[in-house]
């Protein structure tokens, strides 16, 4: 099992003993799990096209707590300054929890975070939720909306984790996989949890995997690539 993580990593690193796309046999795609953008209240930012607005009168005065190279957090925080056109400065953090801490602190402006950890600093008042990056809002902060919502059409992001086989594996053992996870992952104290955690189960077939991850790919290293995001 991995993350959409491994996906990022086909674009930045430039040696892998593997390759994303024809090293592993897709079985199935877990769920998505969507992230929040969340201020600082003190900067007294109420909205996306609020923050968009400061972020384009004062280029690089933002700036935007991030979790290390290849991490979602980073990733969100990239395609929102693409599709924003905004010019924001990244301040690394090791984790999301110093991330938000940052924030809330005033040491840094935004993040995005992890929604289920953000929750309860949504709720106290520490943090200013702004936006959820997923295209439809969440069933756990119904009243958050969404980032196309809020503006800047085109947005969406997702963290996702799914299951793959090595690529040699024979379809007739990935079916028998993938039957029996979809069959787990729609058990309804399965659902109901995932649920409860925020993320939305997915739990397609091995082919619909395959077109998200290459779909996924596609997008992401246009992005990646246009930030001179690297490792060597």
């Amino acid at each position: 099992m991995n993350t959409i993580g491994l996906v990022f990593s086909q674009s930045i690193y430039k040696e892998l003993p593997f390759n994303v796309l024809k090293s592993f046999t897709p079985v199935v795609l877990v769920a998505g799990t969507p992230y929040i953008l969340v201020a600082n209240p003190s900067l007294h930012i109420k909205s996306v096209s609020e923050l968009i607005a400061a972020a384009k009168a004062k280029p690089g005065k933002i700036n935007c707590a991030s979790v290390g190279i290849d991490s979602p957090f980073q990733m969100a925080a990239r395609l929102f300054e693409t599709l924003a056109q905004v010019d924001v400065t990244e301040i690394p953090f090791q984790g999301g929890g110093p991330a938000m801490l940052s924030v809330m602190s005033g040491q840094t402006d935004i993040t995005f975070a992890n929604l289920l950890a953000a929750q309860p600093l949504i709720n106290a008042g520490r943090l200013k939720a702004l936006a959820v990056t997923s295209s439809k809002r969440s069933p756990i902060m119904p009243n958050i909306p969404t980032m196309a919502e809020s503006g800047l059409a085109g947005y969406e992001f997702n963290g996702w984790f799914g299951i793959w086989a090595p690529a040699s594996t024979p379809t007739t053992i990935v079916l028998d996989l993938n039957r029996a996870i979809v069959k787990t992952l729609n058990e309804a104290d399965v659902r109901s949890q995932l649920e409860k955690d925020g993320a939305d189960v997915l739990a397609g077939s091995p082919e619909d995997f395959d077109r998200y991850i290459n779909s996924e790919y596609t997008k992401w290293n246009k992005i990646i690539k246009a930030a001179n995001i690297h490792v060597d």
